[in-house]
């Protein structure tokens, strides 16, 4: 008998198979971005990290509300960062050195936002914690305090009925307005170490239980990018030096399970083809191009809502 050292696992997405017909949304913490560039790079047709990085479940369902809605951002939430103005409802991504022209980026955004999950055949939401900060003149919880003084928020574990029922309510909301679309949820793998070993811990079980509610839903799936880094690798060898973030080959790993769980054979192959052309146009231009491979670049152009070439 042959010994095993790892708990691998195979897993089969329920759902539709990612294709370069389908658009992708991506929205949530830093692991969302790092996923998105990787389809991004794959020419597939994406669009990631509406408001930045963004952690707190409670603060995702409010941005996608106010999008389906068409809710305007309150001045009230804005600060000052330095030398530019920024919301509490969004990362700093979004910011602008006049309040006025900040709310007209914000706004910006958030139609940018529904017009991705009235689009999209694929939504992919990561959730980074179930601590937030609450801001104490305004009762809100915030995405991001900006670096603000600490005595204007209380840092709170987000209730888990709270959180399912204001997800469930804007999910339902979303797949009402597109009949097409499909949320994936995943849980980050990245360890918030300063809330503790014992309270990260606390806080990703709260956000797998969340996912959990939310997957009973039609169209709502979970994508097991937790289990893969801490079940499945579970070594300190694939984190940074900071033993917090996954780091390439962690990435790589779970690019690899991505591919085999959601992609046809069909959309791996044409990947492979996509980015064997991309490193030929890099390395030689597509004036040198062969005609077999100037056909397969029109071919793929065709395919592709961003063309190689």
């Amino acid at each position: 008998m042959a010994l095993k050292f790892r708990s691998e696992f195979s897993y089969q997405h329920p759902g539709k198979l990612l294709t370069y017909k389908s658009p992708i949304g991506l929205m949530g913490s830093c692991f969302t971005d790092r996923m998105g560039q990787r389809l991004y790079d794959a020419h597939f047709d994406v669009e990631k990290g509406f408001f930045g990085t963004l952690f707190n479940p409670l603060s995702i369902f409010k941005l996608m509300e106010m999008a389906v809605g068409g809710e305007d951002f309150s001045q009230d939430l804005s600060c000052q960062k330095g030398e530019d103005w920024v919301h509490y409802l969004s990362h700093s991504k979004i910011s602008s050195d006049q309040p006025e022209h900040l709310l007209n980026k914000l706004h910006e955004e958030r139609d940018l936002l529904k017009a991705s999950l009235i689009k999209s055949k694929h939504f992919f939401i990561t959730l980074g914690s179930a601590y937030a900060y609450r801001h104490k003149a305004s009762g809100q919880v915030v995405a991001n305090c900006h670096k603000q003084p600490a005595s204007q928020f209380n840092k709170e574990l987000l209730d888990l009925n709270e959180q399912v029922a204001m997800g469930k309510n804007i999910l339902q909301r979303c797949l009402e307005l597109n009949p097409e679309l499909e949320f994936v949820f995943t849980v980050s793998p990245v360890k918030h170490l300063r809330d503790g070993v014992v309270e990260n811990k606390l806080s990703k079980s709260l956000l797998r239980l969340l996912c959990q509610e939310l997957c009973s839903m039609d169209r709502v799936h979970y994508l097991p990018v937790l289990e893969w880094v801490e079940e499945d690798l579970r070594d300190y060898r694939f984190y940074e030096q900071d033993l917090a973030h996954p780091n390439h080959q962690a990435l790589d790993y779970i690019w690899e399970q991505l591919q085999e769980s959601m992609f046809s054979t069909e959309t791996k192959t044409q990947m492979q083809e996509v980015l064997s052309l991309k490193r030929k146009i890099e390395a030689r231009g597509a004036a040198s191009f062969s005609d077999i491979e100037q056909q397969r670049l029109k071919e793929f152009n065709t395919l592709l809502q961003r063309p190689l070439v």
